[in-house]
């Protein structure tokens, strides 16, 4: 049987771990000095079935697991505007656990990170491959910043994207989350589309971009693309792709068909950032048919003109006041709850 590693995260609330931006400076450390490390990121803005693929990834907890290491740091707003210096102390802490400092990730993730440096140090076999998983880094072209090319180049990325109407209706009912706003999914969403083209460009073959409206009719024929993803035997992850999959009546229609008014709808629609995102991918205003979503080489095209001014906008957005995570509500601190597709 596979081992199980021990500190696989499934769920974190998280409170007081947030430290200062000065404290992040200080602790900012540029030079990557540990081994490169084999990593899986799971790169995705919440309710895009994250938690599943997680899952699917590590095998049930067979691979070490980071679960939402930025949690409780880094929340709603605060994830648009979030600096370079916060956003470069957590990646490089992620992509190389050997120069790893207290504060760049929360608490948990910085614990677990540890005693797998301690697991591969101390042991000349093959070590398994690290999964990681946010909801917070959605603007790859800082990842790719970030982390330097031998680094990337022994990391695989999985990017889920979502209908921005699916999102919300499976947002909406969670009103104490920090990114329960349409405005802000907007956002989000559309930053992780527009900086496709950045990724790919730095990893190129590594990269499976898994859209839910597809992938979810079938994930066992996903759990195929994770294995050639990783270059491994099918076998080992087809068991947790076929319990995932869901009856098809529940996924067609899309459940935001009937839970969503015809002014949340319009809300969604007419949102410049939701419409950039839509327009990229290729989900058309006012239907749920999915012929026009884009292939692989399409959503990691140059972006046009249009999409340049979007992307420069919301990237501006950096430059504003910092939120702390200690000034914001408690409810507002809990992080996604793995849960099923939905």
């Amino acid at each position: 049987m596979a081992r199980l590693w021990p500190f696989l995260v499934l769920l974190q609330h998280v409170a007081g771990h947030a430290v200062s931006e000065a404290g992040c400076l200080l602790q900012l450390k540029t030079r990557f000095t540990g081994k490169a490390v084999d990593i899986v990121h799971i790169l995705s803005m919440g309710r895009e079935a994250s938690c599943f693929v997680r899952d699917l990834v590590s095998v049930n907890g067979s691979h070490p697991t980071i679960h939402e290491p930025l949690g409780g740091l880094v929340e709603g707003h605060s994830i648009i505007s979030m600096s370079a210096h916060r956003s470069d102390s957590a990646l490089q802490c992620l992509y190389d656990c050997h120069n790893c400092t207290v504060g760049a990730v929360n608490s948990g993730s910085y614990s677990n990170l540890q005693d797998y440096c301690k697991e591969v140090d101390g042991t000349s076999s093959s070590r398994p491959y690290l999964v990681i998983k946010t909801t917070r880094v959605v603007d790859h072209g800082a990842l790719v910043r970030a982390v330097p090319p031998n680094y990337l180049a022994s990391a695989r990325f999985v990017v889920l994207l979502r209908d921005p109407r699916g999102v919300w209706s499976s947002t909406k009912p969670f009103v104490g989350w920090a990114i329960h706003s349409i405005p802000l999914i907007c956002e989000l969403l559309a930053l992780q589309a527009l900086t496709l083209p950045e990724l790919a460009s730095a990893v190129g073959p590594r990269l499976l971009i898994g859209i839910y409206e597809r992938w979810t009719l079938n994930t066992a024929q996903f759990a195929g693309q994770i294995a050639r993803l990783l270059d491994a035997d099918l076998q080992q992850f087809l068991p947790v792709g076929k319990d995932g999959q869901r009856a098809k009546d529940e996924l067609l229609p899309p459940s935001w068909v009937t839970s969503l008014t015809t002014a949340e709808l319009s809300q969604i629609e007419n949102d410049a950032n939701c419409r950039a995102y839509m327009e990229r991918v290729g989900y058309p205003a006012g239907s749920s048919n999915t012929s026009q979503i884009k292939s692989h080489s399409g959503l990691i095209s140059a972006l046009t003109p249009k999409e340049e001014d979007v992307l420069h906008q919301l990237r501006a957005k950096q430059s504003a006041l910092q939120i702390s995570a200690n000034d914001l509500p408690e409810q507002m601190k809990l992080v996604f709850t793995p849960a099923k597709l939905r």
